[in-house]
């Protein structure tokens, strides 16, 4: 079992979340919670857990501090931040921490379920990494029996191309005709831009309250320019939920574009 440590301030979340989870369904448990960030960061050095979930805002240390010291002395532990709409913008600075992932409060049940499943399975993949790195030398024929990296980078890049095109065919489908982007031959992001009239940033707030989220394309030029553009990822979301996801964004930006064309 995979061992869990649940960080919240507000009492009554850190009991539904620590006690009225289906944890065992995805094969983890709770080692341990904690009602501040300073606890949690205590719990960490003493019994390492394999996923961390915390909230952003806690008193004595944040969300973030956790998430600081995890990137700083146990870069192998997974991250979910639990973030309120007002302190997304907050919370992305955790990205240079190596946060795994975020959910707006009020969390969804099943969403945390498939992000904490989905955080076990890259676990299991960098473990079988690690045991082949271990396993060179003497041992290296026997293993690459049991694990062949060639054909497991090949599984990967075919589940991302899968993604990329249905995100493509799916963008062509739902976006407006005034929205061009990018159809990338690799990577794991595609470029969205806008009429000049809209900014990234106010479709970003409208589509965080339907659980879609990008990042704002102003955010890569340091000048300010690009307000009309963001880069949205394809990778690591199951095919239903990219349909479900682009089809939200593209009626919000209809949404968008009709009131400009009604004033």
């Amino acid at each position: 079992m995979y061992k869990l440590l649940i960080a919240d301030d507000e009492s009554t979340i850190l009991k539904g979340l620590s006690e009225f989870m289906p944890w065992d369904t995805v094969g983890c448990e709770v080692s341990g919670v904690a009602k501040d960030g300073h606890e949690a960061i205590e719990f960490i050095a003493s019994s390492p857990p394999d996923i961390v979930i915390t909230d952003i805002k806690m008193p004595r240390k944040s969300g973030i501090d956790v998430a600081q010291f995890v990137h700083v002395n146990y870069p192998k532990i997974k991250m979910i931040i639990l973030t309120g709409f007002a302190e997304f913008e907050y919370a992305r600075s955790a990205l240079i921490y190596g946060v795994s992932d975020y959910e707006l409060k009020p969390v969804s049940k099943t969403r945390l379920l498939e992000s904490v499943k989905e955080l076990t399975a890259k676990i299991d993949e960098e473990r079988g990494t690690a045991r082949l790195s271990e396993s060179e030398g003497a041992m290296a024929p026997f293993v690459s029996q049991l694990y062949d990296i060639d054909k497991h980078i090949e599984k990967i890049r075919e589940v991302y191309r899968k993604r990329r095109d249905l995100a493509i065919q799916t963008m062509e489908n739902v976006f407006p005709d005034k929205v061009v982007f990018t159809r990338p031959h690799g990577g794991l992001f595609a470029w969205v831009e806008l009429p000049d009239y809209i900014n990234a940033r106010n479709v970003l707030e409208k589509s965080l309250k339907q659980n879609v989220a990008f990042v704002p394309g102003g955010s890569f030029f340091p000048n300010g320019n690009k307000e009309n553009t963001f880069r949205i990822n394809f990778s690591n979301m199951p095919e239903n939920r990219i349909v479900e996801g682009l089809s939200r964004l593209g009626n919000i930006l209809k949404e968008f574009i009709s009131e400009r064309q009604d004033i």
